[in-house]
């Protein structure tokens, strides 16, 4: 799972560099070329906005499916072990308080 994640992460990097550089250009061809060249740099930042934008939209999904597999894996383990559950939950709010009441 954390190499799909870091193979993600670095593509959106990628992508999110390829915008930097295509917004840099955008900036420079405005300021003293033809509108032709204007038009054709804002084409490549709109082309790569919309990559960025559908891109996130894809991890976020992913994250989104990712973490409710995993509250459905949490869900049948409670379930399973609902006694283990108690006592684990009793000990960490047992230890918390502790540390609190400790102030």
């Amino acid at each position: 799972m954390s190499d799909d994640l870091q193979r993600k992460k670095q593509s959106l990097q990628q992508d999110l560099d390829q915008l930097m550089a295509d917004t840099k250009d955008l900036l420079s061809s405005t300021a003293n070329v033809s509108n032709h060249a204007a038009k054709s740099a804002r084409a490549q930042v709109e082309a790569s906005l919309q990559a960025v934008k559908e891109q996130v939209g894809s991890d976020f999904s992913a994250a989104q499916d990712m973490a409710k597999e995993q509250l459905h894996v949490l869900d049948e383990q409670v379930r399973a072990n609902p006694y283990k559950t108690m006592g684990i939950s009793l000990g960490v709010g047992v230890i918390l308080g502790f540390l609190i009441g400790r102030k």
